[in-house]
């Protein structure tokens, strides 16, 4: 009888064992797929959020449920990165997991939607070539031959270029320079329905003062002609009538309250002809959202429009105007619209299934045929250019910011070894990297624009990183400048929008409280940039803009308001632009960068906060950060076109000579150092890596046959 009780009582023993053993893993395996989906839906992580699905269909298959919601999402994931590995993951789920009837349902329906939706034969031709150190284009439009990209170039003063895709030269339209006391700026061009000319939009200011806009209309030599000129209202181009007769326009008053307006302006006498009066969305009326474009036939006009509550949709109403009808109805942005040649569809951009898209519809007779459809995921900040009769154009820029580590000798700033890249597992849209006071570890910023919200990525006590989200009211805003409270107890930031509100947000690294200041700010913001003063409740400010409107440095008492400017620029120049300060290591010196109007470089200065008075350290200097020692700064690249991209200059403040240090053996192609900062021990220095690719996506065959 003993034995058969102690037999039982074993047995009994090994099925507790045997269930605690599978709660744990069902536990462990349901913790795990939380992490998974937070990675994937609020960090857009997807490729961290991929292997730890794999982790969980790999060692957890005795809990089906939570393995077949994991292989589900492995398709969901790369359906978002555009992969074709989606379809293989959908039909593991209904090879593997046939029990499991939820998540098989919604694997068949993902694969019967990217069997419909992807065209048969689609094929991208890509173009690249124009990226160098002393140009940035913006493309704008594609050639119908799809011989010459059309577009703008920021670097050398703001111009309309042509660029040969087969010889890889540039032609330049205008030939404006910067110049603050009086200059140009063009924007938009559009190529005519023949390709002999285009049409593109001219600002002209007299100092920061707005004098006058200019429509023009110019052949491909830079014979050009004043269609429309203007000191009240601006006109930018969007498209043209087919036959010429007309330029396709949003026309606005140089008063931000007054509402633009979609018309269109005679190609003769340049008269202008509303059509529609837009909404508060559109109000910004650059190629961003406010487009528009005319039907192939020319009866109908289909633009992007929404209220101002961040939404957009895309609206058509007929040649002559009138009410405009409603053709999407979504949260998320749609933007972009372009007719096909045939005039049957509309394609445009939109993030409607999570990550940004190229989506079509099919339009009869002015109305809607069906649902849109999506043709293929793309990167962020890409725009959709013209459709040719060779295919669908698509301007694909990717820019890679990521935070690299380079132990250096303490005395000369000299590498020992190479720069190594930060490990966090987000890359791509690290920058601001900033050392604790300490020098135990460092912080900088992940996602420095995300209409998600930004994190704070802090590594303390053994360089281990870890992320802190961003407080929620601040989504959507841009968040910069990272500094350190000098106790290191806390992590000061900056957040703002152009024209807008303007924030000084401390994040407690203890008690993980935010407390949100808001910053008083000029009239004209161009640049604003803080560090802390040598105690933990005041700052440096710097608000760039026009001097006579108060541009200038103060200190800023974060608990009474109070503030006092410390540093006034020369009322004779027409604009105060700063891009960082930074305070010295002891707190008595604040150094600081302030482009020169006359010479068009950035003067790096060190002012004393206390007697007001300031000195010009270097000319043409970036980016910099303080040496332990406070008797040296470093900086990166020059600000000049001649500069380079993957040097650092460090350079006494009292005499000596400057040291060079160039990493270009080190560092990938294409890709430019920035913001670095100098550990307090000056064993290590820490720096922003950016890198930047351009490239036109020219889509073919992308209307599915069934559409």
């Amino acid at each position: 009888m003993k034995m058969k009780k102690r037999i039982f009582l074993i047995v009994s023993l090994f099925t507790l064992m045997i269930c605690v053993n599978a709660s744990m893993a069902q536990e462990q395996a349901g913790t795990l797929f939380e992490k998974a989906l937070f990675l994937e839906e609020s960090e857009g992580d997807l490729q961290n959020a991929i292997a730890l699905y794999e982790t969980i269909v790999r060692e957890y298959s005795s809990e089906p449920e939570t393995a077949a919601k994991a292989q589900l999402h492995i398709g969901l994931c790369y359906e978002k990165l555009g992969r074709t590995e989606a379809i293989k993951a959908y039909e593991l789920v209904l090879d593997n997991y046939s029990g499991q009837a939820e998540q098989v349902a919604a694997a068949r329906a993902r694969l019967a939607v990217l069997e419909k939706e992807i065209p048969k034969g689609l094929s991208v031709v890509r173009f690249a070539g124009w990226d160098r150190p002393d140009l940035f284009i913006q493309p704008f439009e594609l050639s119908s031959d799809r011989k010459r990209m059309l577009g703008v170039e920021m670097i050398q003063g703001q111009n309309i270029v042509l660029y040969d895709l087969e010889t890889e030269e540039f032609s330049f339209i205008t030939e404006y320079d910067y110049n603050f006391q009086e200059t140009s700026v063009t924007y938009s061009p559009v190529f005519s329905p023949d390709g002999s000319e285009i049409v593109y939009c001219s600002f002209a200011f007299l100092g920061a003062e707005y004098k006058s806009s200019n429509l023009v209309v110019s052949t491909l030599d830079g014979q050009s002609r004043n269609l429309k000129e203007d000191k009240e209202n601006y006109y930018i181009p969007t498209d043209w009538m087919p036959d010429g007769s007309a330029i396709l326009a949003i026309g606005g008053n140089i008063n931000p309250e007054d509402p633009l307006q979609l018309g269109l302006v005679s190609s003769g006498s340049g008269e202008f002809k509303p059509l529609v009066t837009l909404q508060g969305y559109a109000q910004v009326a650059m190629r961003e959202y406010a487009t528009a474009t005319v039907s192939p036939d020319g009866h109908y006009i289909i633009f992007t429009d929404g209220a101002t509550d961040g939404e957009s949709d895309l609206y058509i109403v007929g040649i002559e105007g009138g009410t405009p009808r409603q053709l999407t109805d979504h949260p998320a942005v749609d933007k972009h619209p372009r007719w096909s040649p045939d005039g049957e569809h509309v394609a445009f951009l939109s993030p409607r299934h999570g990550s940004l898209a190229i989506w079509m519809m099919r339009i009869q007779d002015g109305e809607p045929v069906g649902e849109p459809f999506m043709i293929r995921d793309i990167a962020d900040r890409s725009s959709l250019l013209n459709w040719t009769e060779n295919g669908l154009a698509c301007w694909e820029p990717v820019q890679i910011n990521d935070i690299f580590l380079m132990d250096v000798d303490p005395e000369t700033g000299e590498p020992v070894g190479d720069p190594r890249q930060v490990e966090y597992a987000h890359t791509g849209e690290n920058v601001w990297p900033s050392w604790a006071p300490d020098g135990n570890g460092f912080a900088f910023l992940k996602g420095y624009y995300n209409p998600d919200g930004s994190s704070i990525v802090v590594s303390r006590d053994g360089f281990n990183v870890y992320p802190i989200k961003v407080d929620s009211v601040q989504a959507g805003y841009t968040i910069f400048n990272l500094r350190w409270r000098p106790d290191g107890g806390a992590i000061g930031m900056l957040s703002g929008e152009s024209g807008g509100d303007w924030f000084f947000l401390c994040l407690d690294l203890d008690s993980g409280e935010w407390e949100v200041t808001s910053i008083p700010a000029t009239d004209s913001i161009a640049g604003l940039h803080f560090d802390w003063t040598g105690n933990n409740r005041s700052i440096f400010l710097a608000k760039g803009g026009i001097p006579e409107y108060g541009a200038g440095i103060f200190t800023y008492d974060l608990e009474t308001d109070e503030e006092r400017m410390i540093y006034r620029p020369d009322p004779e120049a027409a604009l105060f632009m700063c891009r960082s300060i930074k305070s010295s290591p002891d707190y008595q010196q604040l150094a600081f960068n302030s482009l020169d109007n006359n010479e068009m470089v950035t003067d790096i200065m060190v002012l004393n906060p206390e007697t007001g008075e300031s000195r010009k350290v270097v000319s043409d200097g970036g980016y910099f950060s303080w040496a332990p020692d406070g008797q040296k700064l470093i900086r990166d690249r020059a600000l000049n076109t001649e500069g380079s991209k993957q040097v650092l200059v460090v350079f006494p403040l009292e005499g000596g000579s400057d040291k060079v240090i160039n990493l270009s053996g080190s560092l990938p192609r294409q890709s430019e150092i920035r913001e670095p900062d100098w550990s307090p021990d000056g064993k290590q220095i820490l720096f922003t890596l950016q890198s930047l690719t351009s490239e036109i996506a020219l889509h073919q065959n992308v209307i599915p046959e069934n559409k």
